[in-house]
């Protein structure tokens, strides 16, 4: 079945209001990509913004044990409106949804891009994207197949602001202008051991992180359109599981976006009995970009940086030579996004 077919099929089924227009057929003007080209090989993109600002993604399949790539981006630059977000799949759906959410953003954008105002605006936005996605999968896939999907997505406004819907364990950073960098989400509704711990807990040792983050509790699956009457997980993906954040770039900040290849392989802190601070990784990525600016420059060095750490191992845990942050690495797929008010 075509895409143009299945998304016409879509409609029919999606009759509670979630409705996907047909990207295909959005304007001409309108700057596309959805990443990976192929989900066996890396696929990059670079992408300047009428605004001024200029873009850099990646996707690669990295993981040893995987040929098809989990992970996939989504880039929109539809004049002073835009969409900029990472998917991370995992399970046997793993290398499908990620792709179709990727559509399904596309062709949503395209329909209420003015009507999002606010965080929840973009809440709703994701929900329903997924939705409609998942009604697609389920259309030419078993329903049971287990898999399903990270996300983080950036709808980019007009005068930089930048409005951001996280479900899971991606991750989002403000990279500022005197080199600091911000983490823009606490991962409150990231939680492992069935949903009963968050990874922001802040009385976890290493070891305790090292196994909780291996689980996600709320993703987007196939329990999102289930019929309510069947046996659903009580922490099925709801508006209130979806983090939010804003963000108005100014001149030589960058808005840093990523699956958890990467930030697993990051430096995370720790005080001096072992116990976790904060599992962002902030000052390690401040330490990567070591002063860069420009999307490519800082997407390069990130990169650098991740194929070296994640190929040390994922049994081992490496000390900083500062002692009080440690590396738990993982063999994982890598995908990012950098937009950035620099060239």
């Amino acid at each position: 079945m075509s895409r143009k077919l299945q998304y016409q099929k879509a409609r029919v089924r999606c009759s509670n209001g979630v409705r996907i227009p047909d990207p295909l057929k959005m304007r001409r003007n309108a700057a596309i990509r959805i990443m990976p080209d192929d989900v066996q090989k890396k696929s990059e993109c670079r992408m300047q913004l009428p605004n001024g600002l200029n873009v850099f993604a990646h996707i690669s399949p990295e993981a040893s044990d995987s040929r098809r790539c989990q992970d996939a981006a989504v880039l929109i630059n539809e004049g002073e409106y835009g969409l900029f977000g990472v998917i991370d799949g995992f399970g046997e759906l793993g290398h499908h949804l990620p792709k179709e959410l990727a559509w399904a953003f596309s062709g949503f954008l395209y329909e209420i891009k003015n009507k999002i105002h606010s965080p929840e605006d973009a809440a709703e936005l994701l929900l329903g994207c997924s939705r409609s996605s998942l009604y697609l999968t389920s259309d030419s896939l078993e329903l049971d197949i287990p898999g399903g999907a990270a996300a983080l997505m950036a709808f980019a406004l007009p005068e930089r602001v930048f409005i951001l819907s996280l479900v899971e364990d991606c991750a989002g950073y403000l990279l500022k202008a005197d080199g600091s960098v911000m983490r823009l989400f606490d991962y409150n509704n990231v939680a492992g051991n069935g949903g009963r711990q968050s990874l922001s807990d802040q009385s976890m040792s290493f070891t305790q992180y090292a196994s909780l983050r291996r689980y996600v509790s709320s993703p987007i699956d196939m329990d999102l359109i289930r019929d309510k009457k069947s046996d659903r997980r009580p922490t099925c993906l709801t508006k209130e599981r979806v983090d939010e954040a804003v963000v108005q770039l100014g001149e030589g900040e960058s808005l840093l976006l990523t699956t958890d290849g990467i930030t697993k392989n990051l430096f995370i802190d720790v005080d001096d009995d072992g116990i976790v601070t904060d599992v962002g990784g902030s000052s390690d990525v401040a330490e990567i970009i070591d002063g860069k600016i420009g999307a490519f420059a800082i997407g390069r060095a990130i990169l650098s940086a991740f194929r070296k750490r994640a190929r040390t191992g994922s049994n081992e845990h490496v000390w900083h030579p500062d002692g009080r942050r440690i590396r738990l690495p993982v063999d994982d797929d890598c995908g990012l996004i950098v937009i950035s008010s620099e060239e």
